[in-house]
């Protein structure tokens, strides 16, 4: 089934609450890797009246940010590590004696994956096969679900077909003779992603495409966390924690993308969640800063999503927009 992009949101919506087999279903379809303009040039406007010069993270952020994303995107695979004890654990080395080997290797796995993002110069194959690699490992945990046999990780899977649940999309598969294989699909992913000049377009083509691919036997979607973050942290912006994407709005964007190439869903919790990372690292003066603290986060988060992504007006956005960053706000980095 194809949608045309008249098609709205809430529509997408409806669609989706039917049971998988009362929906068509969607095989794998090479041109929804076409890279394309995901925010429309007004929403990129929005975007940027409220955080107009991104500073990217300083030295000391750079932890509290691993913390975030570690937990988030281990929360969005079941993990049910606390905040606190993900701290604890890549800050101490001391494992919650509440959660199970398996929930500290991934959060563990995590911290590895992101300290070769943070080595890496440029986006390439390799980058995505070693995060791959970093995020699969299940070496020290016996029988765990969410990770793979060494002989995987890393590995681009060819013959295997994967089941995905909750979508009608059957991912491509590799057999004799087939051109394009899986392995010249990543590169497109890989090249078109480099085409694009914009790291906010170049992180949604990413977190989309990516797990659209279905590259690897698992771990698909953290691999797409971790390295579609990259753009950002290159560029000096703020990179996505998931600290701000609801695990139900995540599953409902991704699902809309696998069976319908549309990004519509998946857009709307992207933006909160950058939103998110800017207004926890963003030096905004001290009276705005002292307004957003004292502001619910999930109202907050709502209303400038929906200025940015829908030209709603609120009283965040306002204060926001009538003060305007100093120079002596910014800390010099470390």
């Amino acid at each position: 089934m194809r949608l045309s992009k008249a098609m709205s949101k809430q529509q997408i919506i409806e669609i989706l609450k039917k049971s998988t087999d009362e929906r068509s279903v969607a095989r794998f379809n090479p041109s929804f890797l076409t890279p394309r303009q995901e925010m429309t040039s007004e929403e990129h406007a929005r975007l940027r009246s409220l955080i107009p010069t991104p500073v990217g993270l300083r030295k000391r952020e750079t932890f509290s940010f691993l913390v975030n994303l570690s937990y988030a995107s281990s929360r969005l695979e079941g993990n049910t590590y606390s905040e606190i004890d993900t701290r604890t654990l890549l800050e101490d080395n001391i494992p919650s004696a509440d959660n199970s080997a398996e929930e500290t290797k991934m959060i563990l796995n995590h911290k590895r994956a992101f300290d070769r993002l943070l080595k890496a110069e440029s986006l390439d194959k390799s980058l995505i096969l070693d995060l791959h690699r970093q995020l699969a490992d299940s070496q020290g945990v016996d029988s765990a679900q969410h990770f793979l046999e060494p002989e995987y990780c890393g590995v681009i899977r060819t013959f295997d077909e994967l089941y995905i649940g909750q979508t009608t999309y059957i991912p491509t598969v590799d057999y004799p003779g087939k051109k394009p294989t899986i392995s010249d699909h990543l590169d497109t992913i890989v090249a078109s992603a480099n085409t694009i000049s914009d790291p906010l377009e170049q992180s949604m083509y990413l977190f989309t495409r990516l797990p659209y691919l279905q590259a690897f036997r698992d771990c698909n979607k953290r691999t797409s966390r971790l390295a579609g973050n990259f753009p950002l942290i290159k560029s000096g912006d703020y990179p996505i924690s998931f600290m701000g994407f609801a695990k139900s709005e995540y599953n409902k964007g991704m699902i809309a993308f696998y069976e319908f190439g549309l990004t519509d869903l998946f857009k709307d919790g992207f933006v909160e969640a950058y939103l998110h990372s800017a207004l926890r690292f963003h030096p905004f003066d001290l009276a705005t800063t002292i307004y957003l603290q004292s502001q619910d986060k999930a109202e907050l988060l709502r209303g400038l999503r929906e200025y940015v992504v829908e030209n709603k007006g609120c009283e965040a956005v306002e204060k926001i927009l009538s003060h305007h960053m100093t120079d002596e706000t910014l800390e010099p980095r470390r």
